[in-house]
Order: structure tokens, then sequence, then C-alpha cells
């Protein structure tokens, strides 16, 4: 039966509901089988809007040495601008991209050069959703949801921001999915022909760069589900796709050691070394991390989607259903899933507005538990959301806390949260056009928020490219010799920026101190966690130490002087004091014979969803166990906690290990304070001291329940004692 209003549903009472409708997409075009083609303007304006989004500062961070310079070098080794064999990379889009940065390097720089020739395969994802995006006439909301959630996709901020990822894989297995359901759709002989011939091509091309499993038997498979063509043909298509996945476990099977083109991948040593031991949901894992935060939206489209065509939602459930194998043997790798997602999501919107019943309200709710889920484990593991294609890095090496990288991605994700109550209430109110916008807001602002709040600010932090360009400036003025040790610092990128400059390398930190104590001007770059036993030996010696440029994750630029026109950006010596300085609230908690508590106090209203800032004078007074943490908790009865986790002294600043005695130590540390899981009135202030995992230090001073310098004891075995009182708003 035709529709009363083309591209619209009807309500049901006559008239067409407040929502828009999937009204372009090649592959699920209704009436005579034939999709239509792709709309020249909406293409081009979403290739442009990803070019407007990512193109700006592209080339403004410096190069991450340890996951982009392989890649790079790889592919300037292919055209023999470089040494060097790689046989782990398919051969064609290496080459490609080696001249494009060849072409390219003297005019925009290498770091703009290489990321470029990426950033146009995601501008093609992006010309995609736009062409293929929900819309009812009039109307570019859908088009503006949709392509702002590819934009907000931590994934395709990634690849559009560095040379990492594998956009033109996606494109390629996109493309031959979507040239095959055409084939399978087509109405007449000569457009199948030439639909046949331009799947032939992207099949070939998606084979090359991600092997048979991904580049033949996921598009073949999930085209079999397109809306329009005879069940002979679909069934044909879904046979030659079954074969080239049975082609694909027999070859990953009988696969050993070593890198094999037809699947573009090797198997990993983990699973070679253990294969009973690896992460079995490591698919999932990297699924949710890829696509995060609209995650809950895009499962809602693939189950309970309407208008969602069903090859599309096909092709999403096979990525990931494949992802789950895949990942088990030969590690996480970027999943083709971007373009699919951005569109299941935009119609899981189309869905969530157009219901107004007690099903969309269940529906709402479920996916609010989704989001609060998420917020949680991105606020607890950062690494995992953002670091996705690159080295795993630990919590010393990657730059979480500096740039609070769990609070980024859990507003990120609130911002989805309000978004749908606030949807939810314009519907109930009879206000779609108020639910739209507010759809709209949440994603735009994380089209926004996740490539330049989150993902580009961690790539800056990873590159040695800032440091050493400080040092070249201070060379430039006279202030500092050409010249440049490291201490266990062995980055890739040090040749590539060091420029004129000799590197020498330096084994002990009292080398390094005695080259500094020498007078001479000097700099040097050091591990972070290097420059608590170098501040050591400053104190100890009295020579000088200046920290020059901290913007690196692990990495500081020091030196013996401070050349003009910058400051000392050392925190050290505003952490460890020779003399005690004075804080809002007095005590005094001795804990053994290790160390004590002398003040306390904290910054900002402890209010729901704050971060106040915690400050605890400490007294060193004799060896303090190197795994101490401190315990500074408020606490209302046994239902309301807040910072009940134990914390690092000095935040890992100045590890307990170099505490001496006499030393005073000022603790400064953020506390979180909850949403919902507290109450609001008086909280008692606890404090202890961690020894270790299993045990905590003693408190010996107050000795007693009664109070004692503000203080007194909390529980029956001296672990714990209460220093104050603090009103929770």
């Amino acid at each position: 039966m035709e529709e009363p209003y083309p591209g619209r549903r009807s309500s049901g009472t006559g008239g067409p509901a407040p929502v828009f409708r999937y009204g372009c997409a090649a592959l699920s075009a209704s009436g005579s089988g034939r999709s239509p083609a792709l709309r020249p303007a909406w293409t081009i304006l979403g290739a442009a809007w990803v070019v407007v989004v990512l193109g700006p500062g592209l080339g403004a961070h410096g190069i991450w040495g340890e996951a982009e310079l392989p890649r790079i070098e790889r592919s300037l080794a292919r055209i023999g601008e470089a040494h060097g064999t790689f046989p782990t990379a398919p051969v064609g889009l290496d080459v490609l991209r080696g001249l494009w940065i060849s072409v390219l390097r003297s005019l925009l720089g290498l770091e703009t050069a290489a990321r470029t020739f990426d950033l146009i395969a995601v501008a093609f994802g992006g010309a995609l959703v736009a062409a293929w995006a929900p819309r009812r006439p009039g109307a570019v909301f859908g088009t503006v949801v949709a392509l702002a959630v590819y934009l907000g996709l931590p994934s395709v901020a990634v690849s559009g921001s560095a040379v990492l990822g594998d956009p033109w894989g996606e494109i390629c297995i996109v493309a031959a999915a979507s040239a095959t359901a055409a084939f399978v759709g087509a109405d007449d002989g000569r457009r199948r022909f030439s639909m046949a011939v331009a799947a032939v091509a992207f099949v070939a091309a998606a084979v090359h760069v991600r092997g048979l499993g991904w580049g033949a038997a996921l598009p073949l498979l999930a085209a079999a589900f397109g809306p329009n063509g005879s069940k002979r043909m679909r069934a044909a298509v879904a046979t030659a796709g079954a074969c080239c996945l049975a082609a694909t476990c027999v070859l990953a099977v009988r696969q050993e050691d070593g890198y094999l083109p037809i699947l573009a991948a090797a198997k990993t040593e983990a699973f070679l070394d253990d294969p009973a031991g690896v992460d079995v949901v490591a698919g999932i894992g990297a699924f949710l991390h890829q696509t995060w935060p609209v995650t809950p939206l895009a499962l809602l489209g693939v189950v309970a989607g309407r208008t969602c065509p069903g090859w599309l939602r096909a092709y999403l459930v096979l990525a990931v259903a494949a992802a789950v194998p895949w990942c088990l043997v030969y590690g996480v790798v970027p999943l083709p899933v971007t373009v699919a997602t951005a569109l299941v999501v935009a119609h899981a919107a189309d869905d969530g507005l157009a219901s107004s019943n007690a099903k969309g309200r269940l529906i709402v709710a479920l996916v609010l538990g989704a989001w609060v889920a998420l917020a949680k484990d991105g606020r607890a593991y950062p690494a995992a959301y953002v670091n996705l294609f690159g080295p795993p890095l630990s919590g010393t090496f990657f730059p979480a806390e500096a740039l609070d990288l769990g609070g980024r991605i859990a507003r990120s994700i609130h911002v989805w949260i309000l978004a749908a109550a606030a949807a939810a209430l314009a519907l109930h109110r009879g206000r779609p056009r108020l639910a739209s916008a507010a759809v709209a807001f949440a994603a735009v602002f994380g089209a926004v928020i996740v490539p330049h709040g989150i993902v580009r600010p961690t790539l800056a932090r990873l590159s040695l490219a800032p440091l050493l360009a400080t040092h070249r400036e201070a060379v430039e003025a006279g202030a500092l010799p050409p010249r440049l040790a490291t201490l266990r610092v062995d980055a890739p990128e040090l040749e590539l920026y060091a420029g004129a400059t000799t590197v020498e390398a330096v084994n002990h930190r009292r080398k390094l101190a005695t080259l500094f104590a020498a007078g001479a001007p000097y700099a040097a770059l050091v591990r972070k966690t290097d420059l608590a036993g170098l501040f050591q030996l400053h104190r100890q010696d009295h020579w000088p130490l200046f920290v020059l440029d901290d913007r690196h994750a692990w990495a500081r630029l020091v030196a013996n002087v401070l050349p003009p026109g910058l400051e000392d950006r050392n925190r050290l010596p505003h952490i460890v004091l020779d003399a005690p300085v004075q804080l809002e609230h007095e005590t005094l908690v001795r804990f053994e014979d290790a160390i004590e508590i002398l003040g306390w106090e904290i910054e900002g209203p402890v209010v729901r969803g704050a971060r106040p800032k915690v400050r605890v004078l400490l007294h060193v007074i004799g060896p303090v166990p190197a795994s101490a943490k401190l315990i500074f908790r408020l606490q209302a009865g046994r239902t309301s906690r807040i910072g009940a986790e134990p914390v690092e002294l000095t935040g890992g600043a100045y590890p307990p290990g170099y505490f001496r005695p006499g030393d005073y130590i000022l603790h400064e540390h953020e506390m979180r304070v909850p949403i919902f899981e507290i109450l609001t009135g008086p909280h008692v202030v606890v404090v202890g001291m961690r020894r270790n995992e299993k045990r905590n230090l003693r408190i010996t001073a107050p000795a007693g329940r009664d109070p004692e310098a503000g203080a007194r004891i909390f529980d029956r075995a001296h672990h714990f004692a209460a220093i104050g009182t603090v009103m929770v708003l």
C-alpha cells in the first residue's frame, strides 16, 4: 500500500508523525527496486563538514612516534625513500600513502601530509553518511544527527587526527556492500552489469586492504539482507559470502606464525603462546570503545529499529560478531562500523522520537541506564576509550589524570543522558521540535568535544615535538648549547624532531646530576618517574634544577638554567617543603613511627557532581612504605561515603620511597562527589594510611576515642581517625 505522504510514516490518525524518515540511502529504496543515486549536494556537504571539523589544526600536534611513525616510515620505504622491510601490511595502500606524503611533505609538512591521506577517507565516510542519512522532505535534521554522530565517534576522531586506524579499509568494505546490494536489487540488465563491475572492484580493493574475511565475507553477507532483488540473487550472494567466510576460517586455522596477505593479518604473540589466556570478549570491548558515546543507541537501533534498513542492521551485527573471534586471534583491530553506526543511531533517534507510549518510555529508561554504566566505566578506564589503535600505555605513561580524560568522557556521555531525558519530556508535552533539537544538540556537542576536547589533546601529549621545540628555541636564543641528554627516553620521534641537536644517552641519574652540577648550561629529557629522584639529588647537593616543559605524558625537559621567557614548571618545590604551611584545619594523627597528618582543608563546596580539591599536610618522621596510600573520605553513617578509595600520596609526583625524615609533604588531590549515591548533610572526615593492598598503618596518636588535637580514633583497630566534619550540600 502506498504511503499517504512520501518519505513519512503515518501516525495512525491520518497525519504524518513528527519524525524524519530514511529517504535517500541507496540500499533501502522502495517501489521499483532501483536504488537512487547519491545526491551530489548532500555528498559534498558531508565531506565538507568533516574537513571543516577535523581539518583545522591537523598538523598542530607532533607525530606520536610509537604509533604513527612506523606507518609513515613503512609507506616511505615502499617507494624507496626509507630503509627497512615491512611485510605486515597491504602494499597498495602503503604505496599510495607514501606517494601522497612525498608529494605534499615539502608544502604541508610531514605531519599534515601524512594525516590528510587518512582524512580523505574519513571525509568519504562523511559523504556516504550525509547521502544516506534519514531525512524527511524539507528538513535536514536526519543529516545533521547522522553526520554529527559520525564525527563524534572516537575511532573517526582518531583516524581523522593521526595516522591511526583504517578508514580506507572501511570505505572499501562499505562501498562493496552498497554496490553488491545495488547489484542484487537492480531491475534491468545494464544496471546490473555496471553494479556487478563496481561490486567486484570494491570487493577486490577491500580484500587487499582488510583481507578475505572483512573485505569479502562481510559485505556479501550484509548485502544479502537488502530489501530488493529476487530470492535467487540474494541466495547466490549469501552463498558467495558464506564461501568466503568458510575459506577465511580454514586459512586462519592453518595459519602459522607470520603475516598472511590473503587475510591481511598476523596472529598475535599472546595467542600463539597461550591461546587459552587471551581475552575472549576483546571484540565486544573493541566495538564499545570505538563507538561510544552512542553505543546504547546503536544497539537499540539494531534490536528494535523499525525504519532502519535490514542490510544496515545485518552489517553491524555481522561486523560485531566477526570481531569476537578475530580479536581473539589477531588482537584488537579498527572495526569497519563507523558509517553503519552513524546511520543506525540516526534511525534509532527517529524511532525514539516517534515513541510516546509505555514501550517507548521503557526503551528510553533502558538506554539511560546503559549510558550511566558507560559513563562510570569511561571515568574508571579512560585509556581504553581514547587509546584505541596505539600501543597499550599504563597509567604512568598515559595523560589521563593530567587532562581529566575520565571526567571529559563521562561529561560527553552525560550530555546524551540529559538530551534523551529532555527529548522524552518534550514528546510527552507534544513538543516534537524541541525533542529533535535536544537530540541534535547532543550529537553536535559530541562532534566537537570528542575530537577537539579528548582525542587531539591526548595525541598532543604523546609526542616529544613540543619539548624538543622548547629546547630548540632556547638554543636559538643562546641560553642552551645544541646538546641534549636523555635519561631512559628512547622515543622514535626523537631523531625526527632533534634537528641539529646532538643527543647523548645518560644511563643513570647521578651521571646527569654530575653534568648539571658542573655549572655549564645543560638540558636533558627525563622520564616523569625519574624526576623525583633527580629532585632529591638536587635538594641534597644544592645544584640548580628547572623543568622547562612538562607538556608530555611521561617525559620532562629539565635544565640547570632557566632561559629567558620560560617559567619553572617544577611542581615538586611546592610539594616537598622544609617547613610546615598553614592549612584551614590543624590536627595530629600519627601512623606508627612513619608519618603524621598535621593539617587539612577542602577547597570548594562539596556538592553533588563537584570535584573539590583536598589538601593534607604530612610530616615524615621515619621510613614510609613505598606502597603507602592516603585514605581521606567523607562519611555519614554507613550509607553515604565520598572518596572511599585510597589515593597515591602526592598523586605519584613524589613517591613515598623518596620521603626522608623531617620532610613536610603537601599532598593534593581532587575528590569526586557522586551525583546519586550520597546523602546531604554533615559528613565526618575520616583519614587512614594504607600500608599495602591488605594492611593499614596503625594510628598511635591520638590514643583513644577522646578528641586530641582535633582528632579521635574512629575504629577499634586504630586504623582510622575522625578529624572534623564537612557539610555536603
